[in-house]
């Protein structure tokens, strides 16, 4: 998983069908599925959406009123499936707290983060070509001396830990939408171009950030000595479920 936006040549129709298949197999409550459909793009987006959810039993709401008060029971209630198990599908009503300043990487304590983007969005295909040609012109010149990575071996690490850490807690802290919307905590590294032009520099990706700061394994440890609080969370966001993501799944259910 590389910086900047990529096409996953998938169709929404099968991935719903895997959905579906997977319910079957998991239908306990405590594995229901939150479709939160965002950003949809393209001439009846929403429709074609809806049609596809429809043909397939999976029930959504379009009025975000509609989760004020609402449990996970009920929820679950609503969205069962013929065939075992339950989706749960929300369009536009999802605070996604997004910070985009939280990056793993970058140049000095002061880096100025890009500007934010709905949902978390990524970097545009220019922005990530000229963090590239950056990386390119500072690895010629070996100048990255005022840079910081949040790697376990990196001695500038503590800044963007603690960067991380600050915005778990006031996350964590406000709690829920007063308007009753899921909500999240994003458990992850946003991009900047710096934090492009910086990991470019070290051949990382996304994924390596996560396992090279062992990020999950940290937020799990947060959770497990009660460090934030978590009955006010909601929706935990991670990029590398394949690096102790079971275990911070483990641990969630445990609360």
């Amino acid at each position: 998983m590389h910086h900047g936006s990529i096409e996953v040549d998938h169709l929404m129709a099968d991935s719903l069908d895997e959905m579906v298949q997977w319910c079957a197999s998991n239908p306990s409550p405590i594995d229901l599925v939150v479709l939160g459909i965002t950003s949809c793009e393209g001439t009846n987006c929403d429709q074609a959406v809806q049609e596809l959810l429809t043909a397939r039993n999976i029930s959504f709401i379009t009025d975000c009123s509609q989760l004020s008060g609402l449990t996970a029971q009920a929820a679950f209630e609503k969205g069962k499936l013929p065939g075992g198990g339950a989706i749960f599908a929300t369009f536009d009503c999802w605070e996604a707290n997004y910070d985009p300043a939280v990056a793993c990487s970058g140049f000095g304590s002061t880096d100025v983060a890009m500007e934010p983007r709905a949902h978390g969005g990524s970097l545009g295909r220019a922005e990530i070509s000229d963090a590239m040609a950056k990386a390119d012109d500072l690895s010629l010149n070996s100048s990255e001396a005022l840079s910081y990575t949040c790697y376990k071996d990196s001695d500038t690490r503590d800044f963007p830990v603690q960067r991380m850490v600050d915005y778990i807690n006031k996350t964590v802290l406000a709690g829920p939408p007063s308007d009753g919307q899921l909500y999240t905590v994003q458990c992850l590294w946003q991009e900047s171009a710096s934090s492009v032009t910086v990991g470019e520099l070290h051949g990382s990706t996304l994924l390596d950030d996560e396992s090279r700061s062992e990020l999950n394994n940290m937020v799990n440890d947060m959770i497990t000595k009660r460090e934030i609080d978590p009955t006010r969370l909601n929706m935990v966001e991670v990029n590398n479920i394949c690096d102790g993501g079971a275990d911070l799944l483990a641990t969630l259910r445990k609360l």
